[in-house]
Protein backbone atom coordinates (compact mmCIF):
# COMPACT_ATOMS: atom_id res chain seq x y z
CA UNK A 1 0.00 0.00 0.00
CA UNK A 2 1.41 3.36 -0.74
CA UNK A 3 1.22 5.72 2.09
CA UNK A 4 -0.26 8.61 0.42
CA UNK A 5 -2.66 11.73 1.52
CA UNK A 6 -6.03 12.12 -0.20
CA UNK A 7 -5.71 15.29 -1.40
CA UNK A 8 -3.02 18.09 -1.77
CA UNK A 9 -4.21 21.69 -3.07
CA UNK A 10 -7.03 20.02 -4.66
CA UNK A 11 -5.30 17.02 -6.42
CA UNK A 12 -6.23 13.66 -5.80
CA UNK A 13 -3.00 11.45 -4.71
CA UNK A 14 -2.34 7.95 -6.14
CA UNK A 15 0.22 5.52 -6.09
CA UNK A 16 1.46 3.93 -9.38
CA UNK A 17 4.32 1.03 -9.67
CA UNK A 18 5.68 0.47 -13.35
CA UNK A 19 4.80 -3.22 -12.99
CA UNK A 20 3.57 -5.51 -10.13
CA UNK A 21 7.52 -6.16 -8.67
CA UNK A 22 8.28 -2.82 -8.22
CA UNK A 23 9.13 -1.90 -5.16
CA UNK A 24 8.98 2.03 -5.36
CA UNK A 25 5.51 3.57 -5.61
CA UNK A 26 5.61 6.97 -7.75
CA UNK A 27 2.60 9.40 -7.34
CA UNK A 28 0.31 10.73 -9.94
CA UNK A 29 -2.03 13.57 -8.64
CA UNK A 30 -4.67 14.23 -10.58
CA UNK A 31 -7.91 16.68 -10.60
CA UNK A 32 -10.69 18.05 -12.56
CA UNK A 33 -9.57 20.00 -15.23
CA UNK A 34 -10.86 23.50 -15.01
CA UNK A 35 -9.42 26.46 -17.05
CA UNK A 36 -10.91 29.99 -18.15
CA UNK A 37 -10.47 29.63 -21.61
CA UNK A 38 -12.62 26.13 -22.99
CA UNK A 39 -11.37 24.07 -25.18
CA UNK A 40 -13.76 21.70 -27.51
CA UNK A 41 -10.95 19.01 -27.53
CA UNK A 42 -10.87 19.45 -23.58
CA UNK A 43 -14.54 19.85 -22.12
CA UNK A 44 -13.91 20.82 -18.20
CA UNK A 45 -16.81 18.50 -17.22
CA UNK A 46 -15.31 15.22 -18.71
CA UNK A 47 -11.13 16.22 -18.79
CA UNK A 48 -9.42 15.09 -15.80
CA UNK A 49 -6.02 16.90 -15.28
CA UNK A 50 -2.88 14.67 -14.04
CA UNK A 51 0.75 15.75 -13.11
CA UNK A 52 4.02 14.09 -12.13
CA UNK A 53 3.39 11.80 -15.18
CA UNK A 54 6.77 9.99 -15.22
CA UNK A 55 8.78 9.52 -18.95
CA UNK A 56 7.74 5.93 -19.17
CA UNK A 57 4.28 6.28 -19.36
CA UNK A 58 2.54 6.04 -22.59
CA UNK A 59 -1.25 6.86 -24.05
CA UNK A 60 -1.99 3.12 -24.89
CA UNK A 61 -1.32 2.80 -21.12
CA UNK A 62 -3.12 5.93 -19.50
CA UNK A 63 -6.03 4.66 -22.05
CA UNK A 64 -6.49 1.31 -20.18
CA UNK A 65 -4.94 2.45 -16.76
CA UNK A 66 -8.24 5.39 -17.14
CA UNK A 67 -10.99 3.03 -18.95
CA UNK A 68 -11.11 1.90 -15.12
CA UNK A 69 -13.33 4.69 -14.27
CA UNK A 70 -14.95 5.51 -17.56
CA UNK A 71 -14.59 4.98 -21.04
CA UNK A 72 -11.55 7.27 -22.18
CA UNK A 73 -12.13 9.11 -25.21
CA UNK A 74 -9.12 10.85 -25.69
CA UNK A 75 -5.38 11.02 -24.16
CA UNK A 76 -3.17 14.36 -24.55
CA UNK A 77 0.37 14.41 -23.09
CA UNK A 78 2.12 17.94 -22.82
CA UNK A 79 5.37 19.26 -21.09
CA UNK A 80 3.25 21.75 -19.07
CA UNK A 81 -0.14 22.52 -18.73
CA UNK A 82 -2.20 24.12 -21.64
CA UNK A 83 -5.78 24.64 -22.83
CA UNK A 84 -5.06 23.93 -26.34
CA UNK A 85 -4.76 20.30 -28.49
CA UNK A 86 -1.12 18.80 -28.81
CA UNK A 87 1.16 19.05 -31.62
CA UNK A 88 -0.63 16.46 -34.44
CA UNK A 89 1.08 15.64 -37.60
CA UNK A 90 -1.66 15.73 -40.42
CA UNK A 91 1.11 13.81 -42.33
CA UNK A 92 3.07 12.29 -40.35
CA UNK A 93 6.41 11.68 -42.68
CA UNK A 94 6.54 15.00 -44.00
CA UNK A 95 5.90 16.71 -41.01
CA UNK A 96 7.83 17.33 -37.56
CA UNK A 97 6.13 16.93 -34.47
CA UNK A 98 8.20 17.09 -31.24
CA UNK A 99 8.01 14.52 -28.78
CA UNK A 100 7.35 15.20 -25.16
CA UNK A 101 10.16 13.89 -23.30
CA UNK A 102 10.47 13.82 -19.51
CA UNK A 103 8.28 14.26 -16.93
CA UNK A 104 4.85 15.71 -18.35
CA UNK A 105 1.66 16.54 -17.70
CA UNK A 106 -1.55 14.65 -19.26
CA UNK A 107 -5.52 15.60 -20.09
CA UNK A 108 -7.85 12.50 -19.83
CA UNK A 109 -10.91 12.56 -21.74
CA UNK A 110 -13.90 10.98 -21.18
CA UNK A 111 -16.91 10.36 -23.00
CA UNK A 112 -18.84 10.58 -19.69
CA UNK A 113 -18.90 13.32 -16.72
CA UNK A 114 -19.59 10.44 -14.34
CA UNK A 115 -16.29 8.91 -14.74
CA UNK A 116 -14.44 12.07 -13.58
CA UNK A 117 -16.06 12.05 -10.47
CA UNK A 118 -15.12 8.44 -9.79
CA UNK A 119 -11.52 9.15 -10.46
CA UNK A 120 -12.06 11.81 -7.79
CA UNK A 121 -13.28 9.29 -5.48
CA UNK A 122 -10.57 6.53 -5.48
CA UNK A 123 -9.46 5.65 -1.98
CA UNK A 124 -6.17 7.39 -1.06
CA UNK A 125 -4.68 3.72 -1.16
CA UNK A 126 -5.13 2.96 -4.42
CA UNK A 127 -1.80 1.97 -6.62
CA UNK A 128 -2.26 1.61 -10.24
CA UNK A 129 -0.01 -0.96 -12.24
CA UNK A 130 1.31 0.57 -15.84
CA UNK A 131 2.61 -2.31 -17.19
CA UNK A 132 1.32 -5.93 -17.20
CA UNK A 133 1.88 -9.28 -18.59
CA UNK A 134 -0.90 -8.62 -20.91
CA UNK A 135 -0.43 -4.79 -21.72
CA UNK A 136 3.28 -4.65 -21.37
CA UNK A 137 5.19 -0.77 -21.24
CA UNK A 138 8.81 -1.39 -23.08
CA UNK A 139 11.14 0.05 -21.98
CA UNK A 140 15.24 0.01 -22.79
CA UNK A 141 16.28 -2.26 -25.77
CA UNK A 142 13.09 -3.54 -26.32
CA UNK A 143 11.44 -0.12 -27.14
CA UNK A 144 14.43 1.20 -28.84
CA UNK A 145 14.34 -2.30 -31.38
CA UNK A 146 10.18 -0.49 -31.69
CA UNK A 147 11.27 2.57 -32.06
CA UNK A 148 13.73 1.50 -35.40
CA UNK A 149 11.05 -0.76 -36.83
CA UNK A 150 8.65 1.82 -36.66
CA UNK A 151 10.99 3.81 -39.21
CA UNK A 152 10.36 1.62 -41.76
CA UNK A 153 7.53 2.79 -43.84
CA UNK A 154 5.01 0.85 -46.08
CA UNK A 155 4.95 1.83 -49.78
CA UNK A 156 0.96 1.79 -49.75
CA UNK A 157 0.95 4.21 -46.52
CA UNK A 158 3.43 7.06 -48.19
CA UNK A 159 1.86 6.51 -51.80
CA UNK A 160 -1.47 7.28 -49.88
CA UNK A 161 0.46 10.13 -48.18
CA UNK A 162 1.81 11.72 -51.13
CA UNK A 163 -1.14 11.83 -52.99
CA UNK A 164 -3.17 13.47 -50.27
CA UNK A 165 -0.36 16.18 -49.67
CA UNK A 166 -0.36 17.14 -53.37
CA UNK A 167 -3.90 17.29 -54.18
CA UNK A 168 -4.11 19.44 -51.26
CA UNK A 169 -1.49 21.27 -52.54
CA UNK A 170 -3.10 21.73 -56.01
CA UNK A 171 -6.15 22.92 -54.13
CA UNK A 172 -4.22 25.16 -52.15
CA UNK A 173 -3.02 26.91 -55.30
CA UNK A 174 -5.91 26.72 -57.21
CA UNK A 175 -7.87 29.11 -54.52
CA UNK A 176 -4.91 31.42 -54.33
CA UNK A 177 -5.54 31.61 -58.46
CA UNK A 178 -9.00 32.39 -58.00
CA UNK A 179 -8.73 35.21 -55.13
CA UNK A 180 -5.96 36.69 -57.24
CA UNK A 181 -8.16 37.15 -59.73
CA UNK A 182 -10.86 39.08 -57.92
CA UNK A 183 -7.98 41.35 -56.55
CA UNK A 184 -8.05 45.08 -58.64
CA UNK A 185 -4.69 46.13 -60.89
CA UNK A 186 -3.04 48.74 -60.28
CA UNK A 187 -5.19 51.03 -62.14
CA UNK A 188 -8.18 49.59 -60.40
CA UNK A 189 -9.34 47.15 -62.98
CA UNK A 190 -10.75 43.63 -61.54
CA UNK A 191 -10.47 40.97 -63.71
CA UNK A 192 -13.67 38.80 -64.45
CA UNK A 193 -13.80 35.25 -65.72
CA UNK A 194 -16.93 34.60 -68.02
CA UNK A 195 -18.49 31.46 -68.11
CA UNK A 196 -20.26 30.48 -71.16
CA UNK A 197 -24.05 29.25 -70.84
CA UNK A 198 -26.46 27.77 -72.68
CA UNK A 199 -30.48 27.37 -72.65
CA UNK A 200 -32.96 25.79 -73.93
CA UNK A 201 -35.81 28.28 -74.55
CA UNK A 202 -39.00 26.38 -75.02
CA UNK A 203 -41.92 28.05 -77.51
Amino acid sequence: MANVTSLVQGFKVVGLKFCEESKGVHQLLWKKHTVRIHSECKPPDRTLFVVNVPPYCTEEAFQRLFSEYGKVQNVYFHKKPTSGPPQSAKYPHFSIVTPVLGFKVAYIVFTHSSAVKKAMAVPPSTVLVLSTKEHPVLTGVKKWHQQYNQQFISRITLNKEIKALISEYDKKKEQEQAASKQEPDNEGWVTVTSVACSATEEI
